[in-house]
């Protein structure tokens, strides 16, 4: 496995399917601010139907849809149908991650802990999500709200080191400099920090 992050803003996705899984895929969907994703699904409740804000299809996409897509995301449809869609779309091109379907899976979806900018992930490769989740979860705690500020205060920084004309390597040593002056990677403070 290869990691990458994508930025889906430049690039058309489809979510195929309407329950929970779905629901789950949608909302990181949001949550990132991927705003032009393309929903089919034909079984779906009201709560994932509010949740589309009219950006759904009530059918499964035919193949010409299909062939618009850079990468699709299937859960929550029969086995059959996902396999189909799965294979075609494979053969036109498409990056696919069908849910819990490794062999139908191009990429895998990490636990994530997002604060503002700050992106990290975790992945199992699909072998274990609850583990992947259970690591997040101890993440999440030491890599909580203040990291949000910490990201845009070394970005401006950085910017300052930039416009008085550092090169990347002194704005690289620049950076490490103010991070141990600041101790927010020391384990101690990592560690033993009060969140509430």
């Amino acid at each position: 496995m290869f990691p990458i992050v994508l930025d889906l803003s430049n690039l058309k996705v489809a979510l195929i399917g309407g329950g929970s899984s779905a629901t789950a895929r949608l909302k990181a969907l949001n949550e990132a601010g991927v705003s032009d994703v393309s929903i089919f699904a034909d079984n779906f409740g009201k709560a994932f139907w509010d949740m589309t804000e009219g950006r759904l299809t009530t059918r499964m996409p035919n193949d010409e849809e299909l062939k618009k897509f850079s990468a699709i995301m299937i859960a929550d449809i029969a086995d059959d149908v996902a396999a189909e869609i799965a294979t075609k779309a494979r053969s036109f091109g498409i990056l696919v991650n069908v849910e819990d379907r490794k062999k139908y899976c191009d990429f895998f979806y990490p636990s994530i802990v997002r604060q503002g900018d700050l992106l990290i992930t975790v992945s199992t490769c699909g072998k274990s999500p609850t583990l992947a989740k259970r690591i997040k979860e101890v993440i999440s705690k030491i890599f909580y709200g203040v990291w949000k500020d910490r990201v845009e205060d070394i970005a401006i920084k950085r910017q300052q080191w930039r416009d008085i004309g550092l090169n990347m390597n002194e704005v690289s040593d620049m950076s490490n400099k103010y991070i141990d002056e600041k101790r927010w990677l020391d384990y101690e403070e990592l560690v033993g920090e009060d969140k509430a």
